[in-house]
């Protein structure tokens, strides 16, 4: 998993590299809640007036209603999603190091297992913690995948 600051790491100021370490942990606590089905753990990560979307364009959700969403999928024993690992992941940290951008990438076996999954996430410094904000899943298709794609829902 690569790890970008919003400066190169020799020249990033130490707040910027703390920042950036606390940011990487969250999202870390957020796939480890999303790998063993921990539904009440993720909703700790997240914004009290945070925006939070699934893959599904009707899918747009406020803190509670996502915690119940997630709730309702992990408590599903059919929904296999342990064996999921984030391949790429790169942060960039605002200035004032109080605002995080992350874009990651990840295959979920279980929904597409030949479609990789994109996570654009944003996060908020809140007193000494930080919590996520914004959550966009998207399923991210190959250019070469989207015209199969297209053709199959016509």
């Amino acid at each position: 998993m690569e790890n970008i600051l919003s400066t190169t790491d020799q020249e990033a100021p130490d707040n910027l590299t703390a920042s950036h370490a606390n940011v990487s942990e969250v999202m870390d606590r957020f796939h480890s809640s999303l790998a063993n089905k921990q539904a009440t753990e993720m909703a700790t990560l997240l914004a009290e007036d945070g925006h939070f979307s699934a893959t599904d364009p009707t899918e747009l959700f406020d803190k509670q209603q996502y915690s119940d969403y997630m709730a309702q999928v992990l408590g599903d024993s059919t929904v296999k999603v342990s064996n999921h690992k984030v391949d790429l992941r790169e942060i960039k940290i605002d200035e004032s190091a109080t605002s995080a951008t992350v874009i990651e990438q990840f295959k979920m076996d279980t929904f597409t297992p030949n479609i990789p999954w994109r996570l654009v996430s944003h996060l908020i410094k809140d007193g000494d913690s930080w919590k996520i904000n914004v959550l966009s899943f998207n399923v991210t298709p190959t250019n070469a995948q989207l015209e199969a794609i297209v053709n199959a829902v016509n």
